[in-house]
């Protein structure tokens, strides 16, 4: 599926569609590094979209002219799970894809915004927690 696409930030008012993008884009990403009783258990966990994100203003969505949802991901200078920071630190977040618009570049414009606005404000570095199929 060949999607025309546009970044925006996300909200709140998103929670549902990331949440249906992330199980679409990690349940089936996934499966080739993880096996069915390791993905049965964190799914549930990792598939949830995350309200701090959606309201921090650093989260982003790349949407259809549709509605839909192809594509997210952020930033975050507090640590994944932790809440704290460290000064010039940050994190990449939550990224996903729909498996069917992989390689458009929608991930890609995702990051560089959050390459570019880090860097506005002050970060450095940038941290990501992945997943094997990630790497």
């Amino acid at each position: 599926m060949r999607a025309s696409f546009h970044l925006r930030q996300a909200s709140p008012l998103d929670a549902e569609a990331v949440s249906k993008l992330l199980h679409e884009s990690y349940s089936t990403l996934l499966a080739p590094d993880y096996d069915s009783d390791t993905l049965k258990c964190i799914l549930p966990l990792i598939t949830i979209a995350r309200p701090q994100l959606l309201a921090s203003g650093t989260y982003f969505v790349a949407e259809c002219d549709d509605g839909t949802l192809i594509s997210c991901g952020g930033w975050s200078l507090d640590r994944p799970g932790s809440g704290g920071s460290i000064a010039g630190e940050g994190h990449i977040r939550h990224f996903a894809t729909d498996p069917r618009c992989l390689r458009q570049g929608a991930a890609s414009r995702i990051m560089d915004r959050c390459f570019a606005e880090s860097l506005q404000q002050g970060v450095t570095r940038l941290y990501c927690y992945s997943t094997l199929s990630a790497e």
